[in-house]
């Protein structure tokens, strides 16, 4: 198919050269010929500057390539380049002046120069602005200045030089302009039309026709208008058609050729290679047969082949996302089963920690209401019942506190207050604790430490430290409280000597009933409850909290955002 439409093409073209390019080709040539004839009629309606008519004849001849000049019925130029100007030229521009002047090269046009070269001319300017050189000197360099460029006959016969126009004109090279064989044509073209073409042009306001210089195998197109006493003739160059077809019609035979040739190897590759996707296809299907997703079909292409791999790497994608999603599903189902696993075991040890802490307080009360019942009646008993009552309506308020604390209910009753103060007030209570065991308490007078949060929760927290660093402080130790400022946040810290914690110790002391002293003691009390509830409060309040042991220290510490108006 691609074979059929490429001939097609091909001959298409050749017929079509060959029964309408040359017509086609000579009615743009005509009709720019045309164009430029009126146009230049309308500029000289308006301008009779020398200089701007021939800068508009040269701009014609740079844009179309057609050569324009104003004759008289003699077809002796009046206004146009003469024959000398179609030679070879520098541009040049003065450099006190800043004018553009055009130097004739004539018999040494094939002179090298470049932009921006330095260049003195002594030599004669005619009114147009061309000068014809005398002497040249590019660059320091003299160029043949023994020669005479400028014979006799030219300036007898070249009505715009005056031979009194001598000047030297020094400035730089703007750029280089060959020579235009059409205006030698112009210039002479009463020597060249035959009566015939003379006849056409007199009986005719405006005429086109083509012309042939003696001699010679160029044609020319010659337009013409007439004005007033005189016409505006116009030529362009026509290239040869038939040479030009010539030259065309073998070329397109040699791409028919070579393309009937690449056609024919490329049909035979292309059904040698046509199976290659569908076997790279298959062997991705096998390999997503064996859940293996790794490989993927590139596409290369739009048409059926690409659609069956772009399907293929769709039922790829989706049966990976899948197999991915179920892998997901059960990480997190295994994941969520560890997590119950956890909190049954933590609900276990709840409950036996609970049991543990209820049991020993009611076993106490019931052996001493027994022994009350057996007629043992001591002030002893009555204390030890109203102790471990109290201890067991301890443990229930924590209970409670903790339950409360985790409620998704709760809310916390944020407002702003001096944490500084909260501080001052809870070390002034447990001084005298402190002093039974000899501790000293280290601390600054704080300043108003203004921060936002619950502040009778807080100071649960401020006192549950405080009371645990002086309960586990051996005697005639320090604990050091410090409260400092970092960025927008206060942080509180308390340290107390004498004691640390191992790893183990420091995973599990926010638990709840885990107590560093294992064995319950009286003498350490508490219901194991107070950390655990302090780091509930803390966390309720977005804190940044935590623990750090020492070789000879335990220090706890937590964060609260500074309150701003």
């Amino acid at each position: 198919m691609n074979l059929i439409v490429l001939i097609c093409i091909i001959v298409s073209q050749l017929i079509f050269q060959a029964l309408y390019f040359e017509k086609y080709y000579y009615n743009e040539e005509k009709k720019i010929l045309e164009n430029e004839i009126n146009n230049f009629n309308k500029f000289l309606e308006t301008n009779n500057n020398p200089r701007d008519i021939m800068d508009y004849i040269q701009n014609i001849k740079r844009k179309e390539n057609v050569d324009i000049s104003l004759m008289n019925s003699n077809f002796k130029t009046e206004v146009g380049m003469e024959s000398y100007m179609g030679g070879s030229y520098i541009e040049v521009k003065g450099s006190s002046t800043g004018k553009i002047y055009k130097v004739l090269l004539d018999q040494i046009s094939n002179i090298e120069v470049k932009k921006n070269d330095k260049i003195t001319v002594y030599g004669i300017i005619d009114k147009y602005g061309y000068v014809i050189p005398l002497e040249i000197h590019i660059n320091g360099h003299d160029i043949n200045s023994s020669y005479t460029l400028i014979p006799e006959v030219v300036l007898d016969k070249t009505s715009s030089i005056n031979t009194k126009n001598i000047v030297e004109l020094n400035g730089t090279v703007e750029d280089k302009i060959d020579e235009s064989p059409g205006y030698f044509t112009i210039s002479n073209l009463g020597m060249y039309l035959e009566n015939v073409d003379k006849g056409n042009i007199y009986l005719n306001n405006e005429y086109i026709g083509k012309i042939k210089i003696p001699n010679s195998i160029n044609e020319f197109l010659l337009g013409s208008k007439k004005i007033n006493n005189g016409y505006i003739i116009a030529v362009s160059p026509l290239a040869e058609v038939n040479a030009v077809l010539g030259v065309m019609n073998n070329y397109y035979l040699i791409v028919f050729l070579v393309a009937l040739l690449v056609v024919v190897v490329i049909s035979f590759i292309y059904s040698k290679i046509l199976t290659k996707p569908l076997i790279e296809m298959s062997s991705i299907a096998k390999k997503i047969s064996k859940c293996n997703f790794t490989d993927k079909y590139k596409v290369k292409s739009e048409d059926e082949l690409g659609e069956l791999g772009g399907a293929l790497n769709l039922i790829s994608s989706n049966l990976e996302e899948s197999l991915n999603d179920l892998k997901n599903a059960n990480k997190q189902l295994k994941s969520e089963m560890e997590i119950q696993r956890i909190q049954e075991e933590k609900r276990k040890e709840l409950i036996s920690s609970i049991s543990h802490e209820l049991k020993t307080p009611i076993t106490i009360i019931q052996g001493n209401i027994n022994g009350i019942k057996s007629g043992m009646y001591s002030e002893n008993v009555y204390n030890d019942i109203l102790e471990e009552t109290n201890r067991l309506n301890e443990l229930v308020m924590e209970m409670l506190e903790v339950s409360k604390l985790e409620s998704p209910t709760f809310k916390l009753n944020k407002e702003p207050f001096d944490l500084g103060a909260v501080v001052l007030k809870e070390i002034d209570k447990l001084k005298g604790i402190a002093k039974e065991k000899s501790l000293t308490i280290n601390h600054n007078n704080y300043d108003e430490l203004v921060v936002i949060g619950d502040e009778k929760r807080i100071t649960q927290v401020v006192q549950n430290f405080l009371t645990n660093a002086i309960k586990y402080s051996p005697e005639n130790e320090n604990i050091n409280i410090d409260i400092k400022k970092e960025k927008e946040k206060y942080i509180f810290s308390i340290e107390n000597f004498g004691v640390s914690l191992n790893e183990d110790e420091l995973s599990r002391i926010w638990d709840s009933f885990y107590r560093k002293e294992k064995s319950r003691n009286k003498k350490f009390g508490g219901t194991g409850l107070g950390l655990s509830i302090v780091k509930r409060i803390l966390e309720i309040h977005n804190s940044n909290f935590g623990v750090e042991s020492g070789v000879n220290s335990v220090k706890f510490y937590f964060d609260m955002d500074e309150w701003k108006e």
